[in-house]
């Protein structure tokens, strides 16, 4: 990964200006931790956010979602090359479960973040490591 644009997604993971959202790159309720890269593509000029679409999430309920580059649950092309990612969606080693019952693993950070809900700053710890 590009080491400029790693540093710069840490720090935007740890500033607390990205409310943490689950589900999409971005929605009305904030940003998961890919869309929070998409987002300095978007002020880096190396992407755009589309206008934003209400449609179902999880099936749970309506949320507004806007896609990255025509995406809204990866990294489009444009934004993983920008950042220097072979993947869209990129893996890190994490352990999960319990002492008794461990689940390590290399996992992608998309799943860390919807499915787990791990915390931003555990995001970036884990991306400034592996990355």
């Amino acid at each position: 990964m590009n080491q400029a644009i790693k540093t710069q997604w840490v720090a935007a993971l740890r500033s607390g200006d990205y409310k943490q959202g689950q589900e999409a790159l971005r929605t009305e309720d904030g940003f998961c931790c890919l869309g929070v890269l998409c987002d300095l593509a978007v002020k880096a000029g190396a992407a755009a956010w589309s206008k934003p679409r209400e449609q179902w999430i999880s099936g749970l309920h309506f949320q507004t979602v806007y896609k990255c580059d025509s995406e809204q649950g990866v990294l489009p092309s444009s934004v993983s090359e920008w950042a220097g990612l072979e993947s869209s969606t990129p893996e890190v080693s994490f352990e999960l479960g319990t002492p008794a019952h461990p689940h390590a693993g290399r996992h992608p950070l998309t799943q860390i973040n919807d499915h787990w809900r791990r915390r931003f700053d555990v995001i970036a710890d884990l991306i400034e490591a592996q990355l």
